[in-house]
C-alpha cells in the first residue's frame, strides 16, 4: 500500500536517525549490545521493506502507531536503557506480527531478533516485558479476530445466501432464456414461411405477367378473328347484292355471274383457311391462359415447396412429379390440328373440277 504507515516520511526519517544514533552506541553489556544490533537490523528492514511491513501489520499499526513513532523519535546517544528495552518491545509487536501473517519462516536477521526477544524477555524491564508477553500470548488472537470480523471473511459467511440468490437468478434467467429461444424459433419459423412465400410469390408474378401478354395476344387474334368472319360474307353479300339490282337484266349477266365465282370461291376458300388459323390460335390462346390460371392458384396453395420435395421425393415421388408436370411444363396449345396451308387451295381445285365436268 502507497499510503500506509510505513510509507510514511516522517516514519522514515525518525527510521534513520534511530540507526545512525544506535550505531553511535557503545555498550559493553552483550545483551544490550545484542538488543542494539537487532533493533537495527528490524528499523533497516521497516525502512526497506514498506509494502511487506504495511500488508502484514495491520493490527499493530492500528493500535501502536503514534505510541511507535513518538518513542522512535525519542531515540538518540543519550537514550536511556529503558528507552531502548521500550522501543525493542514495541518493534517486537510489529515483528512477531509480522511473523505470524508470513507464510513460512522470515530472512535470517529478522529471525535471529525475533528468537532474541523471547529467550532474552528476563533480560528487559519489566514494561519492555510486559509488551513481548502481551505480543507472544495474545496478538494471534486479535489478528484471529481481525481476520474473522473482515471483510473477506463476512462475504463468506454471507456465500450460503449469495449462493441462493444466485441460484435463484440462474433460474429466473434460465426460465428467460427459455421464453427467449421460444420466441426465436417462432420467428425463424416465420421467416422461413415468408422466404417460401417469397419463392412463390415471384414464380406466381411470372405466370401472372405471361397471362397478361397472353391475354393481350388474345384480344389481338380475336379482332382479327372477327374481321376475317366478317370478310368471308362479303363476297356472298356483294353476289346477293348484285342480283337483286339486277333481277330483271339477269339473263345478261349471266356470262359474268359464271366467270365471277371462280374468283369469290377463291377468296372466300383462302379467308376461311385463314379464320380457321385464327380460330386455332384463339383457342390455343384460350388453353394457355388456363393452363396459366391453373399455375397460378397452384402457387398461392403450395407452401414449404423445398421441405414437401425432400419428403415427398422419399415418401411419394409420383405426387410431387405431377405438380411439378404441371407447374414446369411448357405452354401446350389445344389438341386441335392446325389447318394444312393447302386446304384452301385443294377444295379450290376440287370445285374447278367439278365446273369443267
Amino acid at each position: 500500500m502507497s499510503d500506509g504507515f510505513f510509507d510514511n516520511e516522517e516514519l522514515n526519517a525518525a527510521l534513520r536517525r534511530a540507526i545512525s544514533a544506535i550505531s553511535r552506541l557503545d555498550s559493553a553489556d552483550p545483551f544490550e549490545s545484542s538488543r542494539n544490533q537487532h533493533l537495527s537490523q528490524i528499523f533497516v528492514s521497516m525502512n526497506v521493506h514498506t509494502t511487506e511491513w504495511n500488508d502484514k501489520c495491520s493490527v499493530s499499526v492500528n493500535g501502536l502507531s503514534n505510541q511507535f513513532l513518538s518513542q522512535l523519535q525519542s531515540i538518540s546517544v543519550n537514550s536511556t536503557r529503558n528507552d531502548l528495552d521500550i522501543v525493542f518491545a514495541l518493534s517486537f509487536r510489529f515483528l512477531f506480527e509480522l511473523y505470524l501473517s508470513t507464510n513460512g519462516s522470515l530472512n535470517f536477521e529478522l529471525e535471529a531478533a525475533r528468537n532474541f526477544g523471547i529467550d532474552q524477555r528476563e533480560n528487559f524491564l519489566p514494561d519492555a516485558a510486559h509488551h513481548i508477553d502481551w505480543a507472544v500470548k495474545n496478538l494471534s488472537t486479535f489478528i484471529l479476530k481481525s481476520l474473522v470480523s473482515s471483510e473477506h471473511v463476512q462475504n463468506l459467511k454471507n456465500l450460503k445466501s449469495t449462493y441462493l440468490e444466485a441460484d435463484r437468478r440462474r433460474t429466473e434467467w434460465d426460465k428467460e432464456l427459455k421464453e427467449h429461444e421460444g420466441k426465436v424459433t417462432l420467428l425463424k419459423t416465420s421467416l422461413e414461411k415468408y422466404e417460401t412465400a417469397f419463392n412463390f410469390v415471384g414464380l406466381y408474378e411470372g405466370f401472372d405477367s405471361l397471362a397478361k401478354e397472353k391475354d393481350t395476344q388474345k384480344r389481338v387474334v380475336r379482332a382479327w378473328l372477327i374481321f376475317v368472319g366478317i370478310m368471308i360474307l362479303v363476297p356472298l353479300f356483294l353476289e346477293l347484292l348484285f342480283i337483286r339490282n339486277n333481277y330483271a337484266e339477269l339473263e345478261t349477266h349471266k356470262t359474268a355471274l359464271l366467270f365471277s365465282i371462280v374468283p369469290a370461291l377463291s377468296i372466300t376458300a383462302l379467308l376461311v383457311y385463314y379464320f380457321r388459323v385464327f380460330l386455332h390460335n384463339f383457342n390455343a390462346l384460350n388453353s394457355q391462359i388456363l393452363q396459366l390460371d391453373l399455375r397460378k392458384t397452384l402457387c398461392r396453395f403450395i407452401h414449404h415447396y423445398a421441405d414437401y420435395a425432400k419428403d415427398m421425393k422419399s415418401k411419394n415421388s409420383e405426387s410431387l412429379a405431377r405438380f411439378e408436370h404441371i407447374i414446369f411444363s411448357p405452354l401446350a396449345p389445344n389438341d386441335e390440328k392446325l389447318p394444312s396451308t393447302f386446304d384452301g387451295v385443294e377444295q379450290l381445285s376440287a370445285l374447278v373440277k367439278s365446273l369443267k365436268s
